[in-house]
């Protein structure tokens, strides 16, 4: 049982209890700004279709002939090296 002396210690703790766990429960709901690969809702990593639309704003992007040979040789390099490691 609990003492006198700690009856209304008690009785004060369970009376905040509702107005002060709500507090804390509203602050973690909060959004944070950077979550894994997200930042600022957005994908920290650029897709190839964002890349290719802002060369193409800028006036640096390649001619598609070009463009094509260069993923070929990526494609390429990359199926050589999953060959080298016995993933493939």
């Amino acid at each position: 049982m609990i003492s006198a002396r700690l009856q209304p210690l008690v009785a004060f703790v369970m009376a905040l209890g509702p107005f002060v766990f709500p507090a804390f429960a509203a602050e973690q709901n909060q959004v944070p700004t950077r979550e894994g690969e997200t930042w600022n809702w957005r994908d920290h990593e650029p897709v190839p279709s964002e890349v290719q639309r802002e060369e193409q704003a800028q006036g640096i992007a390649l001619p598609n002939g070009q463009q094509k040979k260069e993923n070929d040789d990526v494609e390429s390099l990359y199926r050589q090296l999953m060959k080298n490691n016995g993933q493939q």
